[in-house]
């Protein structure tokens, strides 16, 4: 969300507070929607922010629904619809093979000699 340094940057939120009156009952699914953008793009910070918006989100439809009842409990993770579960796991699978092709990679000739060679182990007896 910060692409111009001098550029206004929305807080988690007040984007949330936004899409909820902007979308209303269909506010996760804009959101979800802003989350799959991004992970097609390639914009990880940008879905790091639409997910935060996600959870603020979820938690001000809970505050609104629950009317102030019982402000001590949170809305509960396992009441998610399963495309968030099954979003979440994408994320996670995607990441994981995004991080995963990096350390595949060889370790630069250069960096080894700066590095020096491995110290042998000591036998602990």
């Amino acid at each position: 969300m910060q692409d111009d340094p001098g550029e206004a940057v929305m807080t988690v939120l007040a984007m949330a507070s936004a899409m909820v009156r902007t979308y209303r009952e269909d506010t996760l699914g804009a959101v979800r929607r802003h989350i799959t953008r991004c992970l097609e793009e390639n914009l990880i910070e940008d879905v790091e922010f639409w997910l935060r918006v996600r959870n603020q989100v979820e938690l001000l439809q809970w505050e609104k629904t629950s009317g102030g009842r019982d402000r001590k409990r949170a809305p509960a993770a396992h009441g998610r619809p399963g495309e968030e579960v099954v979003l979440e796991a994408w994320l996670k699978d995607v990441l994981s093979r995004m991080a995963a092709s990096v350390l595949d990679e060889p370790i630069p000739e250069a960096l080894l000699r700066l590095i020096g060679p491995p110290v042998p182990e000591r036998d602990p007896g």
